[in-house]
């Protein structure tokens, strides 16, 4: 495992640079709406499969990361309700392109929670890609609050995931057996994706009673802390342990305070995440 995750990170660092300096110049000719269709095409195919490759690199280095201890989360008070909406926004075009059915179930309702919002972002983007590519006709996506967390669920109806599997897909580089072998990956999304959740209390896991594929994130709302912070500028908090599930965190916590807004800032020190 250890030297897979050495492997691809040392492959992640040498390819991010070129890809970056490839990406500089495609967003320039795209910028010149070209008239030529075939062009216009050509340069969308390149530019989809470069923009894939840097969110590869970008999951891998994360991963890297959160294995050494050096993964840096920034917490602050976010609208849950907005993020998932605009994070749904971005998958539309394609989802709508590939002719598959997008069903939302939001609330009206503004749910906020303190979280660190890029790592939630990666979150549900793993999950709606994931579907993305995995459903035959359609995608559900429902948020909903509960009494001290919100979960987002992100349905398919694609071939399901036997139960038996069901711990496997969070493993990192595990790959099930698929009919499309244009669909596989490297196997690190999902493991990616609940280390980012158990880093935030909460817990990503597959509904294996759903008759479709269905993905559950729960995460804390953490609001009542938030009531009892003191209102100083800056308090730094040092803890070794966060009693969830059986994840041990040593971390050190600076929470900012200024007018209606606070954020955290949480630098992971050590982290014995469980094994995979």
């Amino acid at each position: 495992y250890e030297s897979k995750v050495n492997f691809f990170t040392e492959i992640a660092h040498e390819v991010r640079t070129p890809l970056t300096l490839i990406n500089g110049p495609l967003e320039t000719l795209q910028e010149m709406e070209i008239a030529d269709p075939k062009i216009q095409k050509n340069l969308s195919g390149i530019t989809q499969n470069t923009n894939r490759l840097l969110t590869l690199t970008g999951q891998l280095l994360d991963f890297q990361k959160i294995g050494a201890h050096k993964f840096e989360m920034t917490m602050e008070c976010v609208d849950i309700t907005s993020l998932l909406r605009e994070t749904v926004a971005r998958f539309e075009p394609t989802i709508s392109k590939k002719n598959k059915e997008l069903a939302l179930h939001i609330p009206e309702e503004s749910i906020e929670a303190v979280v660190d919002k890029e790592a939630i972002t990666k979150i549900l983007s793993n999950l709606l890609n994931n579907a993305l590519k995995y459903a035959r006709h359609s995608i559900c996506v429902e948020l909903q609050r509960e009494t001290e967390a919100f979960l987002v669920r992100v349905t398919s109806d694609g071939d399901k995931i036997p139960a038996e599997i069901s711990q496997q897909i969070f493993e990192p580089f595990y790959q099930a057996a698929k009919k499309d072998s244009a669909s596989f990956g490297v196997g690190i999304g999902l493991p990616l994706a609940r280390s980012l959740a158990s880093l935030h209390r909460g817990k990503l896991y597959l509904d294996s009673e759903h008759e479709d594929n269905s993905f559950v994130l729960s995460v804390p709302l953490v609001e009542n802390t938030l009531r009892s912070l003191p209102k100083l500028e800056e308090i730094t908090v040092e803890t070794k342990f966060f009693p969830w599930e059986s994840l041990e965190i040593k971390s050190k916590v600076i929470i900012y305070k200024g007018g209606n807004k606070t954020v955290l800032s949480l630098s992971v020190l050590e982290a014995d995440l469980p094994a995979f």
